[in-house]
């Protein structure tokens, strides 16, 4: 990722203004904190990795088969994140999908 490395109090440029003007949005700030990325590459994300788990019972009838499966995403609760972001000067992770079970019923004729 590519973070900035330092902050400084700067203008947007005039075309972005002049658009949002069209926009009409009162309460922007057209002087704001901007960030100075001086290197790419600057920052490593933290490790992404989960453990899913499926079990999956089949039967077989007079008419065609019928399945139970049994689904856990993120068996562990591990909080990945989704993005990383800026908050007020101070870096923030977004995580999404906690541990998640689902059941599923199949039936095929």
């Amino acid at each position: 990722m590519t973070l900035p490395t330092s902050f400084y109090e700067g203008a947007l440029p005039s075309n972005y203004v002049h658009d949002l003007d069209k926009q009409r949005l009162p309460d922007y700030k057209f002087y704001q904190s901007l960030g100075d990325r001086s290197e790419r590459n600057n920052f490593r994300a933290p490790a992404y990795h989960r453990m899913d788990v499926s079990y999956k019972i089949t039967k077989t009838k007079a008419v065609g088969t019928r399945s139970w499966i049994f689904n856990i995403y993120n068996l562990y609760n591990r909080q990945n994140p989704y993005f990383i972001y800026y908050d007020q000067q101070k870096l923030k992770q977004f995580s999404l999908l906690p541990i998640l079970p689902s059941v599923t019923y199949q039936r095929e004729f």
